[in-house]
């Protein structure tokens, strides 16, 4: 049976088959379900452990309804400080939990009152104590305590503890304490009664408290609850519908995060061993697709994690069923998981194709990547606002627990309430099962760009991950979605303020500018990881170059031998065209046509927030003029734009840099690249701050370099603003004008030696 499932597989896919006899040793097979095994009994342990157990005498005391707290610090009678509604330990028939029971002593006694006696016994102490605040204390407990005294000794005392808490369980319920109170505005003493009984000072999140005795047993006051028990029970009353979603929570993060680490670990780790090895390149020669080989290397190399957590789905499963999840939950669960491992594997793979020389190091830097991205996908599905727009929210489209937020319990998601919707896009609310449509959606779309790019790397590795024309409609379809989540919820149609008249004021129907900001900043934070992916995807190598600069001179028709021209012509570009759509050419023009797709999608955004929040265009038009005819509004505009247009420069500037070293640089680009950027956007930044180099003093050098820094000096803007533009203009030009020049050179070099050497055999 064995060989035959292998046989159906080798047809399927011989790479699967491959990779399965490698890593499916019986050593290794053995190792992975022992593991798996001891983690789940490991896990088991641990929640087990946060139960409450059995009820410890120790945690027994007997009290007051309400329990009074004194103030021990004043002379004379001693006064209540505060009140605690601690209830019972457990619903005993002396304990009437209703408004006609115990509850009809909650406001008896108030805060203030003075207590002259205890069951009829004056209070009485010794003034010239040395510890007088410990005589106090210990003269009102001995009267509480009085009837019981032995037993709550006994509570202390290991052989006698048992005995003495059921005695006090039985006999406290239904005994009453007498104080004689002097209260504020009353002539004579006031008598009293109050129950006393016997709580714990035990609390826990899986305790469940007194039947009927609170309401709000969610959230976070639940924690510091006490834990109440069954009469007669030497157990406290479990939670066990909360237990069951907790231990549901904690096995689906040790499940997810492990699946999704460790198997872009290996992933990568075998992509760059097989490629040192050269076993890549004879897997490049077999008759099989790219898709079906490295759909063998998904499904094979992490097929020991793959075991290991379907070994622990069963246990899995059950904790969902039992919080009370159901079949259709945990499906979209499942499904979401599997699509979001789908997508981050492809990732993974597409990481092993690029390889940085780093070795060991590539793999550990893309588990770790997939660990911070995950962490914060996490956190967004439980944190990200239902309420009101955020880019936030669109990291719920890369986790699997956002398919959790419709449970609407912790701790599946905090601050959300049954009803509402899980997040907004484009200020439609969306509920679960659209949730899991756009999660699905959102990494088909995603997965077909990187199978794209796997399909093109995998053959040849020299080729840029994505073409230039496709690059554009990923920065287009990248900006729309993030836009989309980042569009204002808390505007709806019915509050838009047709009715306002204009006022001089148009600020106040400005949304607010703190929102804007925030969001703002995400979306260009975006655009920026954007840019640094671009530039990974786009940059040809330094062959590729080269063969650009010598084959564009390629004239449009072929001359035959007879002196006269062809008729076949050859396909070619205009010089800009190459530049805009050429796969081989220098990246500087495709950049930048990404920077104003991203730039006008977020200009846009902005444009139509302030639309939003007046609610027709001839307000909006009249806002615009009365704001430009203010000096501040004029240079805040003023400013907003030199600084994105200083920043677009610097980010021109530093992708020039980048393709300058693509072309020098033959092995260990990228990685040189990258830590050049790194260097260029933090790393001056850094050192001018920490030289004391403060933007007022060289405005301009903070401009061409950081130039939201220098915004700090309003005085000094203007002057380093335009003394920055055009430093940056002039050093942008000279770095393409010497990589231009540099190519031509290049070009010029293998055309003369090709033309140089036919010369020399037709002389010959």
């Amino acid at each position: 049976m064995l060989t035959s499932l292998l046989d159906t597989i080798g047809d399927w896919n011989p790479q699967l088959l491959r990779e399965l006899k490698g890593h499916l040793k019986p050593i290794k097979l053995g190792l992975a379900i022992a593991l798996a095994l001891l983690i789940q009994l490991v896990f088991l342990m641990i929640v087990w452990g946060q139960l409450p157990g059995q009820i410890e005498p120790g945690y027994l005391y007997v009290t007051t309804y309400p329990k009074i707290e004194m103030d021990y610090g004043n002379t004379g009678p001693l006064s209540i400080s505060h009140l605690e509604y601690n209830y019972p330990l457990e619903k005993h028939p002396n304990y009437d939990i209703s408004a006609s029971g115990l509850e009809q002593y909650a406001h008896k006694v108030r805060v203030g009152d003075r207590i002259l006696a205890i069951d009829g016994q004056p209070l009485e102490w010794d003034e010239t104590a040395e510890d007088n605040f410990r005589s106090k204390r210990q003269v009102v407990e001995t009267a509480l305590e009085q009837p019981f005294a032995e037993e709550i000794r006994q509570l202390r005392v290991l052989p006698m503890a048992e005995q003495a808490a059921r005695t006090l369980r039985q006999q406290v319920p239904g005994t009453m304490v007498d104080l004689t109170l002097s209260r504020e505005g009353w002539n004579e003493p006031i008598e009293v009664t109050i129950p006393r009984i016997v709580t714990s000072t035990r609390t826990n999140f899986h305790c469940l408290p007194l039947e009927n005795w609170q309401t709000e047993i969610q959230g976070v006051n639940r924690r510091y609850s006490p834990c109440s028990a069954t009469v007669g029970s030497q157990q406290y009353a479990i939670d066990w519908f909360q237990w069951h979603r907790d231990a549901f929570w904690g096995l689906s993060i040790t499940m997810l995060f492990p699946l999704l680490i460790l198997g872009t670990y290996v992933l990568i780790n075998n992509l760059l061993k097989e490629e040192r090895d050269g076993t890549l390149n004879f897997i490049r020669l077999s008759p099989q697709s790219a898709r079906e080989i490295l759909l063998g290397k998904m499904l094979g190399v992490p097929a020991l994690i793959y075991l290991a957590v379907a070994i622990a789905l069963p246990l899995h499963l059950f904790h969902g069923i039992s919080a009370g999840l159901g079949w259709g939950v945990m499906a979209a669960f499942y499904g979401a998981t599997g699509a979001i491992a789908f997508l981050t594997f492809s990732m993974a793979l597409l990481l092993g194709m690029v390889n940085m020389s780093l070795g060991m190091v590539q793999a550990w830097l893309g588990g770790g990547a997939v660990f911070l991205i995950q962490l914060l996908c996490l956190q967004a599905s439980r944190h990200a606002s239902s309420s009101d727009g955020s880019a936030l929210s669109w990291t719920l489209m890369f986790s699997p627990f956002s398919t959790l937020r419709g449970v609407g319990e912790q701790p599946f998601v905090d601050g959300y309430r049954a009803g509402e919707s899980l997040f907004q896009w484009f200020g439609i609310p969306m509920v679960s099962l659209v949730v899991l449509i756009l999660l699905l959606a959102n990494t088909v779309l995603f997965s077909r760009w990187v199978w794209h790019a796997l399909g093109r790397r995998f053959f040849n590795p020299t080729s840029t991950l994505l073409p230039k024309a496709q690059s554009y409609g990923l920065t287009l379809m990248v900006n729309v979605a993030a836009v989309g989540f980042s569009w204002p919820a808390w505007l709806k149609p019915a509050e838009k303020m047709h009715h306002l008249e204009l006022e001089p004021d148009y600020s106040a129907h400005m949304p607010s500018s703190h929102w804007v900001e925030n969001h703002l900043l995400f979306l260009l934070l975006i655009n920026l990881s954007l840019w640094v992916i671009m530039i990974v995807a786009l940059s040809p190598q330094r062959q590729s170059l080269h063969d650009w600069a010598r084959y564009r001179h390629l004239l449009p028709a072929a001359a035959t031998s007879s002196g006269h021209r062809s008729r076949t012509k050859f396909p070619r570009r205009s010089f800009w065209a190459e530049l805009i759509w050429g796969e081989k050419s220098p990246i500087v023009v495709a950049i930048a046509l990404n920077l104003l797709i991203g730039g006008v999608c977020v200009f846009l955004w902005v444009t139509y927030q302030a639309f939003l929040s007046v609610g027709d265009w001839s307000m909006f038009a009249m806002s615009i003029v009365v704001a430009l005819q203010h000096s501040d509004s004029l240079s805040l505009l003023t400013l907003a734009f030199i600084v994105l247009l200083s920043t677009t420069n610097i980010l021109l500037i530093c992708t020039t840099i980048v393709q300058l070293i693509f072309l020098k640089r033959e092995k260990h680009a990228l990685p040189t690249a990258l830590l050049v950027l790194l260097v260029l956007l933090l790393g001056i930044p850094i050192t001018l701050g920490l030289t004391s180099t403060q933007p007022g003093a060289y405005p301009a050098v903070w401009f061409v370099l950081f130039p939201w820094a220098s915004t700090s000096e309003p005085f000094t803007f203007a002057g380093a603003g335009i003394l920055g533009l055009l430093s940056q203009w002039a050093i942008l030009g000279l770095l393409n004008w010497w990589l231009f020049r540099w190519l031509e050179k290049i070009g010029a070099s293998e055309s003369k030696g090709v033309l140089t050497g036919t010369k020399a055999l037709l002389t010959d």
